[in-house]
């Protein structure tokens, strides 16, 4: 196993991979993406290849040998990650200082030396854009004038977040989202049941690491029949008054409003494929078929369409910090087809 670990990250990949083949890797890398695609396995991966002792293809590692396991273990003495917790990367993490944490080795102090067992160094830093101004400013210095034996690796999700003089100096890598039928692939690798891995991969938004998160929270169920509950209720019809009634109540869940969104988009896309007379294989409830094609024939596609434009327009205004409670009073008007409906004309 070598580059073929990383979900639906191929163009990647084969990009690296082909670089270490040659001979020809960047001096530095920006890896850029939405958290959990696979950017600091990817980085990881690369720290092996450059190092592998028993390459099965140009490139590639084995992931057994001695120089991969230090590696995977996180304890290569050539592989420095750079991954404090907290939002900034300060300056005593890159050049030698009095607040530098005990037991730790600044970015500038590891550069200096020769590798100590293998044939590269490799600096990690992840999500570059948490360095601080003065760290950053030190990197860069670092980067400017790099060691011949040593291979920089920053990731970010905010690649605005990145000074531009970095950025410059660095070779990009784009992590777009992965497929939804890779990720639903690796999770059934994984022992998952195929209807859950289906549904996560659904709700992973492209990320391997999301999913597996979903995978753990043994509320996702809980919240996938109330998001149905919610669309039959639409779809059997709401006055203006229920849905301000059904608005208050879903208010009082606040935290878990944007995933129970997903997850009815995730019921109404279902219903629109039946409803434009896809495949119902297509399906990801499909241990709710009768359900879905039951909504769908009575809702219609334009109808469904409009439903799931009134969701999608809530999630990404609950994204911008806009009132909850007006954003939901909002969507369950126009999902229930009272769009211009005004509380004064209820007398209120």
């Amino acid at each position: 196993m070598g580059w073929e670990e990383l979900i639906g990250q191929s163009l990647a990949a084969e990009m690296l991979r082909r670089a270490v083949a040659a001979g020809r890797t960047a001096h530095a890398y920006l890896f850029t993406g939405p958290r959990g695609v696979g950017k600091q396995e990817a980085a990881r991966l690369l720290a092996r290849a450059l190092n592998c002792l028993e390459p099965p293809a140009p490139g590639d590692s084995c992931g057994r040998c001695r120089q991969c396991r230090k590696v995977i273990e996180g304890v290569h003495p050539d592989v420095l990650v750079l991954n404090p917790p907290g939002r900034t990367i300060k300056l005593g993490l890159v050049v030698q200082r009095d607040d530098t944490p005990d037991g730790w080795t600044p970015v500038r102090t590891f550069v200096s030396r020769l590798p100590a067992e293998g044939r590269a160094q490799v600096v990690i830093v992840v999500e570059a854009d948490r360095l601080g101004p003065e760290a950053a400013n030190a990197l860069l210095k670092t980067l400017e004038e790099p060691p011949p034996y040593t291979v920089f690796v920053l990731t970010t999700a905010n690649e605005a977040g990145i000074l531009p003089t970095i950025r410059s100096r660095c070779q990009p890598v784009i992590f777009p989202p992965a497929p939804p039928e890779a990720i639903a692939a690796a999770l059934e690798r994984e022992g998952m049941a195929p209807e859950q891995a289906r549904l996560l991969a659904a709700l992973s938004g492209g990320s391997i690491g999301r999913a597996r998160e979903l995978a753990g929270d043994e509320a996702v169920s809980r919240r996938r029949e109330q998001a149905r509950a919610l669309l039959e209720e639409v779809a059997r019809g709401l006055d203006p008054l229920g849905c301000l009634a059904r608005a208050e109540a879903l208010e009082q869940q606040r935290d878990e409003v944007p995933e129970l969104l997903d997850l009815l988009l995730l019921w109404l896309r279902d219903c629109l494929l039946v409803a434009s007379g896809a495949d119902p294989g297509l399906a990801v409830a499909q241990d709710s078929l009768p359900f879905v094609q039951s909504v769908a024939a009575r809702l219609g596609r334009e109808r469904l369409l409009a439903m799931a434009e009134a969701v999608r327009l809530a999630r990404q205004q609950i994204d911008r910090n806009a009132a909850l409670r007006l954003v939901l009073d909002v969507m369950f008007l126009r999902l229930s087809g009272h769009s211009r409906w005004r509380p004064r004309a209820a007398g209120l």
